[in-house]
């Protein structure tokens, strides 16, 4: 009886080891890129009202195209000013009230795109484009890495954050 015991509980004790070492390997989830859209915010508006955002489009057969969209981010609204009274003006214009035009809401300046290629390995990235070399680590909805511009040789990190579009 106290053999067949202690085989039970070594059987369990492999069956709950199997398990644990199954839940491990499902808790490293890898995501495919293929398919799916990421973006970082390059400049923001302050000082001089403008911004630009990098959207990393990674496709098929490791292709990956990268677009640069350029936007003006002020908008004032047209506004109503009164002339001065001062002598300087004709006497009609003295004290008539103009409306001085705003500036536009929100516009695209420019969008430039270029493509690229990448490799996935795991969680592991490597995305190449002719100007830039980007190694970097996929994690949960953001890819995280460094950035080597080959011209100058600088590097500096790079994080893109994972975009959803609304399918309705």
């Amino acid at each position: 009886m106290k053999t067949r015991n202690s085989a039970l509980f070594v059987m369990q004790l492999l069956l709950v080891g199997s398990l644990g070492s199954f839940g491990a390997q499902n808790n490293r989830v890898i995501l495919k890129l293929q398919g799916t859209e990421w973006e970082v915010k390059i400049k923001q508006s302050p000082p001089d009202g403008m911004f630009q955002v990098a959207t990393y489009a990674f496709g098929d057969r490791g292709k990956v195209v990268l677009t640069v969209v350029t936007g003006n981010a002020v908008w004032t609204p047209p506004r109503i000013q009164y002339n001065s009274p001062g002598s300087g003006r004709v006497l009609e214009e003295r004290g008539r009230a103009v409306v001085v035009p705003g500036i536009d809401p929100a516009s695209i300046v420019s969008t430039a795109s270029e493509e690229g290629t990448y490799e996935q390995d795991g969680n592991s990235v490597h995305v190449e484009f002719p100007d830039h070399i980007v190694n970097a680590t996929i994690k949960g909805t953001r890819i995280e890495g460094d950035i080597r511009y080959k011209s100058t040789g600088r590097k500096e990190k790079w994080v893109v954050t994972r975009l959803v579009r609304d399918s309705s």
